[in-house]
């Protein structure tokens, strides 16, 4: 094995740490949930089941779910892949379309820190109590 190779394998353990993210806040809540759905309170394993899909109210849930999804997953795309395509021709425009879409994601994160740091940092108001 080369040592280009090696650092290969190295660098592919960054995202190590991202993978035991969503393992712990995605995969596991949800096989919880599952395991949970079969342990009803009363009945049998399936009793949540046949109670959901017994009464319209909640079986009527999915076809709601999927009313709104489907057509907001379409035209999310439907704008989305021209966009990509676009950009992919290094455009004149790409840094600014860039800014536009990656700005409200991190500013977000940006205003929380801000928050965090006049709360709990060394002048913020959590030490000066």
């Amino acid at each position: 094995m080369t040592s280009a190779e090696r650092q290969l394998d190295r660098s592919a353990l960054l995202a190590l740490p991202g993978v035991l993210v969503v393992l712990l806040l995605f995969i596991y809540p949800f096989f919880y949930g599952l395991v949970l759905s079969f342990e009803p309170k009363e009945g049998g394993g399936l009793a949540n089941y046949l109670r959901f899909f017994s009464q319209p109210f909640l079986y009527n849930t999915i076809a709601t779910t999927l009313w709104i999804a489907i057509p907001t997953t379409l035209v999310n795309v439907g704008l989305a892949l021209p966009i990509a395509f676009r950009m992919q021709r290094n455009s004149a425009w790409q840094r600014v379309l860039t800014t536009i879409l990656v700005l409200p994601i991190t500013l977000g994160t940006v205003l929380i820190a801000e928050g965090l740091l006049t709360y709990l940092g060394p002048q913020g108001w959590v030490n000066r109590l």
